[in-house]
């Protein structure tokens, strides 16, 4: 029988947060296209179409937004 796994839900759900809370502080076009990637899982040419921006702009915005949440939270856990 497999049981679920309650602790790696919670740390999930606490890593969810600490995310969500530490966009919120941030620019909120970059908060955008953090959501339309990582939760709508859009790409790079819908993000683009949707805001009216250059793909590489989108692409360089989540990247650099990605870069510093590594510095600010350590670790590599901001892969997709």
């Amino acid at each position: 029988m497999h049981g679920i796994d309650i602790e790696a839900d919670f740390i999930n759900k606490n890593n969810i947060d600490a995310i969500w809370n530490y966009l919120k502080t941030k620019n909120i076009h970059t908060a955008r296209i953090f959501y339309l990637y990582f939760v709508s899982e859009m790409t790079f040419k819908e993000i683009s179409h949707e805001l009216g921006q250059n793909e590489s702009t989108i692409k360089s915005n989540l990247y650099r937004m990605l870069k510093k949440m590594r510095k600010d939270f350590g670790g590599e856990r901001f892969e997709k």
